[in-house]
């Protein structure tokens, strides 16, 4: 005998096709898994889509105006070091 009296989740919490006890009864899940995502060139903002993100996922984002000629020498962003000559 197993209490399963407590349980709260539904099946949005739960990884499509995966199954859980709540409160005595079986649920099975609806929610994706979720997967890496990519911005557009220069995307600010990446929106991460609603998932249940487990292991190792990325969000990769990317500017093809992150290059040395834009980039004050001394100085590196996001590991792209300048080579600008800037007053």
């Amino acid at each position: 005998m197993v209490d399963t009296s407590s349980g709260d989740a539904i099946a949005e919490n739960i990884e499509s096709g995966k199954k859980a006890w709540v409160d005595g009864i079986e649920i099975i899940g609806t929610i994706a898994a979720g997967n890496n995502v990519s911005g557009t060139d220069g995307q600010l903002i990446i929106d991460i889509p609603d998932g249940l993100y487990s292991a190792t996922k990325t969000a990769t984002a990317s500017d093809t105006n992150l290059i040395q000629a834009n980039i004050c020498t001394g100085k590196t962003i996001f590991g792209v070091a300048g080579s600008a000559s800037c007053n």
